[in-house]
């Protein structure tokens, strides 16, 4: 979530959008790329882990329409609330982007519907299917998404992105399938997840931020992944201090809240016009000066619309 919220606070300067934006910052376009791939694809990977852990361990999730129902009221319920309060609000939101993925929030879309793919998988073949067959399903999901964009089909319900991110799903998938967080290898990963960040960063630098080729796209997703099955590894053995423990658990109650504000947050900041241009001006410092901002106070609201019965379904509560 951190690191999401990082990337947000880096877009207006490494030109990742069209409507409010400054001179390209080369170092924060090459941080911007790790934080966004990796954020994502850790983000994804871990909401498979949890849905293998307690669908295959726990015996959750066994009814398809009560499971459906469950994400419609957590997901796209304030999915579709937030999405009309951009539209309202944002100018350069146009109502047409609801049937797109709205801003930010097409994160909400695209996890419904991989919850939708995964819950539909699970009570077909994926719970029972041997590794080799794992392996063929998770490798044949890196290539889907140039197949779809080869039809000719975009950006029609967020579908683009859920291929896009569906090999993390998948893996976080079979991460629980296969009980790969008891793995003892966290040094290991630790280095392999250092040497993915290194990766990145200088694979961010060759790409151009539109059109990127499809060798270096599939690079990106494929070193990604790896980083995000070394992070659920390395933190196998990490002990949260007994006094952050509430702190980690507030996040954590409040995390769907914080995403949905942050961005919001972000945007008004920069509307603002003397904030723009301090902005403008202190590059060096501004990404530092949005994230603060665009996590505090996101964070503050959650919690008081969590705290607030008739407001704690807007943030999926």
């Amino acid at each position: 979530m951190l690191l999401i919220i990082w990337f947000h606070s880096l877009c207006f300067y490494a030109g990742s959008w069209w409507f409010l934006h400054t001179d390209i910052i080369t170092i924060w376009k090459v941080i911007a790329v790790p934080a966004v791939e990796v954020g994502l694809s850790t983000f994804f990977l871990i909401s498979g882990f949890l849905f293998g852990f307690l669908h295959i361990e726990k015996g959750k999730y066994q009814i398809i329409p009560t499971f459906i129902l469950y994400k419609t009221r957590r997901i796209i319920l304030p999915y579709f609330f937030w999405s009309a309060f951009m539209v309202a609000f944002f100018s350069f939101t146009p109502w047409t982007d609801i049937l797109i993925g709205t801003n930010h929030l097409w994160f909400l879309l695209t996890l419904f519907e991989l919850f939708i793919v995964i819950i539909v998988l699970s009570k077909i073949c994926i719970c029972k299917t041997s590794p080799y067959i794992d392996f063929i399903i998770a490798t044949a999901s890196f290539f889907v998404l140039y197949a779809w964009k080869y039809l000719g089909h975009h950006y029609i319900l967020s579908i683009e992105n859920t291929l896009y991110y569906l090999p993390a799903f998948f893996l976080g998938f079979y991460c629980a399938k296969y009980q790969l967080h008891h793995s003892s290898k966290s040094k290991t990963s630790t280095i392999v997840f250092i040497t993915c960040i290194i990766l990145l960063s200088t694979l961010s630098y060759l790409s151009p931020i539109e059109n990127t080729p499809i060798g270096i796209d599939l690079s990106i997703r494929i070193i990604s992944c790896i980083a995000a099955v070394s992070a659920l590894v390395m933190t196998n053995k990490v002990k949260i201090p007994n006094k952050y423990t509430s702190i980690i658990n507030n996040l954590d109650y409040n995390s769907m809240g914080i995403y949905i504000f942050n961005q919001i947050v972000v945007f008004v900041v920069l509307l603002i016009p003397v904030c723009q241009r301090f902005l403008e001006i202190h590059y060096l410092i501004g990404p530092f000066i949005i994230f603060f901002v665009s996590f505090l106070i996101p964070w503050g609201l959650a919690v008081l619309f969590n705290k607030t019965k008739y407001l704690s379904w807007m943030i999926g509560s």
